[in-house]
C-alpha cells in the first residue's frame, strides 16, 4: 500500500469520522440543505481560485456534466440526506445507518460486472455485522421521513461513487472541485425550494462550518475521489464501517455518549473487517486510471 492511499485511507477514516458531530454542531446555526449547499459551494470556490492560480485548465462539457451529476448524487443526496436526518437523530447513530454504504456500493458494482472477490465479501459481512451490533442498542425509531433519509443517503452515495468509475471526469482537483461546487448549489437550491432560513449562526456553529469546510470538503473529500479511483471499490468505501467508531468516540468525548462492552465488540469486528479489505490483493486499482486527484508540487 502506497503513503499517499495509507494517508487517504486515515483521511475518510479520521476526518469524515468527525464531521458527523461537526454536522450536527454546524444545524445549530444553519438548516441542513443550506448548510451542505454553503459548505460545499464555499469549498468548491477555494478549490476552484487554487487551480485558477495554477493554471489548470478547465475539463470539457461533457466532463463537467458528468461532475455536476456525481456531485448532486453525492452531496445532495447523500449528504443532504444525513444532514437532514441528524435534525431527529444523533450523529453516532446517523453514522452507524450510513455504514451499510459498502454493501450497496457492492450491489452497484456487480452490476458492471465488478463484484466484490474473495475476502472482500468477507470483510463486507464483518462490517455489517460490526455495525448491527454498534447500532443494536440504540434508538434508531426516529421519524419516519428522517429513517428513510438514512436509507437513501448511502445507497445514493454509493451508486454515485460506483458510477464515477464508468464515467469520463475531470481530473485530479478538478473533480472534486466541481462535484462540489455544483452539487452545493443544488443543495442551497433545495433549501431554498424547502423554505430554509438562517437567523442567527452562534459562534460554535461558525467553527463547525469552517472545520467543515476545510477538513471535510477539501482535504477529506480529496482524498476520497483519489481513492475511488486508484482502489477498489470495497477498500474505498471501507470508511463506512470505520466512521461510525470515530463519531462514538467523538461523541463520547465531546457530546457526553457513552460507551459500553457492546461497542467494543462492534469496533474490533469492523476493525477486522477493515483488515481484510485492506490486506495488498485487494488494494488493486481500476483498468481506467486517470492523474491524481491529491495536489503535487
Amino acid at each position: 500500500m502506497s503513503p499517499t492511499v495509507l494517508w487517504s485511507l486515515v483521511a475518510v477514516y479520521l476526518i469524515w469520522g468527525s464531521t458527523y458531530f461537526g454536522m450536527r454542531v454546524a444545524l445549530t446555526g444553519f438548516p441542513p440543505f443550506l448548510q451542505g449547499g454553503f459548505r460545499y459551494m464555499t469549498a468548491g470556490l477555494i478549490l476552484l481560485l487554487f487551480l485558477k492560480l495554477r493554471k489548470t485548465p478547465w475539463p470539457d462539457l461533457r466532463q463537467t456534466l458528468n461532475a455536476a451529476m456525481v456531485g448532486i448524487l453525492l452531496t445532495v443526496v447523500g449528504h443532504g440526506m444525513v444532514l437532514y436526518a441528524e435534525q431527529d437523530v444523533s450523529s453516532a447513530v446517523a453514522a452507524v445507518a450510513v455504514g451499510v454504504s459498502p454493501v450497496w456500493a457492492a450491489v452497484w458494482s456487480a452490476l458492471w460486472g465488478k463484484a466484490p472477490r474473495g475476502t472482500e465479501w468477507l470483510g463486507l459481512i464483518l462490517g455489517v455485522v460490526g455495525i448491527v451490533v454498534l447500532n443494536s442498542g440504540k434508538e434508531l425509531a426516529a421519524a419516519p421521513i428522517a429513517m428513510f433519509a438514512l436509507i437513501l443517503a448511502p445507497m445514493s452515495w454509493s451508486f454515485g461513487t460506483v458510477w464515477s468509475k464508468q464515467l469520463r471526469m475531470p481530473d485530479g482537483v478538478m473533480n472534486t472541485a466541481l462535484q462540489i461546487f455544483f452539487g452545493g448549489i443544488a443543495s442551497a437550491l433545495v433549501g431554498l425550494v424547502l423554505g430554509e432560513k438562517i437567523t442567527h449562526v452562534p459562534a460554535q456553529a461558525w467553527v463547525a462550518f469552517w472545520y467543515l469546510v476545510i477538513f471535510g470538503s477539501i482535504i477529506a473529500y480529496n482524498a476520497f475521489m483519489y481513492l475511488v479511483r486508484t482502489v477498489s471499490t470495497p477498500l474505498a468505501m471501507s470508511y463506512a464501517y470505520v466512521n461510525p467508531i470515530v463519531a462514538l468516540f467523538v461523541g463520547h468525548f465531546l457530546g457526553g455518549e457513552t460507551i459500553n462492552l457492546q461497542s467494543i465488540l462492534a469496533c474490533l469486528l469492523i476493525l477486522v473487517a477493515v483488515v481484510l479489505l485492506t490486506r495488498p490483493g485487494q488494494v488493486r486499482a481500476p483498468a481506467r486510471t486517470q492523474k491524481s486527484d491529491l495536489p503535487s508540487d
